[in-house]
């Protein structure tokens, strides 16, 4: 994996430094961290951010496996909170991971269709809001494997993907509301995650220097 090498300067506004932690943004929604849960299998991932969006699983077989931190889904397991993240406007979503499959559901709302963020194939990345779809394409012949993506979209709307710290040249345009209550599958229990999870990060905003942040701490795990 590349990492970005930033260590303390400001971009922005923002403070850039390789000791951030994502409990340092107040606009921290959701925090999914490398480490956590120490079980294996996976009854629950605890949401670090203090904010309560636990994400659990009581049914033994759909439960993830755990080693050393590294959450592995066969495509049969899935996490889901009892409530739901809403993100109405700007957001930055952190997501270390390592798959294969070609069509993967990494969040979505489990309860309703049409929210979702996943892989649609080897190299399209899709935002789903309640308004549509919003796509983007990897550079060049690049495809999904061992990553860590960082996907933005500013008060315009505007969508952008950062993959491995290097921001993609294709962007989209999408409004409405994103709906966040499940990790690894979407309604109805579709399209499910294969592969590893490493840590998510969920933030209702954006800026360049959170986007660097979150690219750096994904980066070093």
């Amino acid at each position: 994996m590349l990492g970005l090498g930033v260590g303390f300067y400001g971009i922005g506004g923002d403070t850039v430094s390789s000791s951030w932690s994502p409990t340092n943004e107040s606009s921290l929604t959701a925090w999914y961290k490398f480490g956590t849960p120490a079980k294996n299998p996976v009854d629950s991932w605890l949401d670090s951010s203090g904010n309560g969006y636990h994400m659990l699983q009581t049914v033994v077989n759909d439960q993830p496996s755990n080693s050393a931190g590294v959450i592995t889904f066969d495509s049969n397991d899935d996490l889901q909170s009892n409530s739901s993240i809403n993100l109405t406007g700007a957001l930055t979503i952190g997501i270390r991971l390592n798959t294969s499959v070609p069509e993967n559901v990494i969040l979505a709302d489990n309860l309703a269709s049409n929210n979702m963020i996943k892989q649609i194939d080897s190299n399209t990345f899709r935002f789903r809001t309640t308004t549509g779809s919003g796509d983007i394409d990897l550079d060049g012949s690049d495809t999904f494997g061992d990553d860590y993506l960082v996907l933005t979209r500013d008060g315009s709307n505007g969508i952008e993907l950062w993959r491995n710290g290097v921001k993609q040249a294709d962007t989209a345009t999408k409004a409405g509301t994103s709906i966040i209550n499940a990790i690894g599958t979407r309604f109805d229990h579709t399209d499910n995650f294969a592969g590893d999870l490493y840590e998510v990060q969920i933030f209702n905003s954006t800026s360049a220097g959170l986007t660097a942040n979150v690219n750096t701490r994904l980066a070093g795990l």
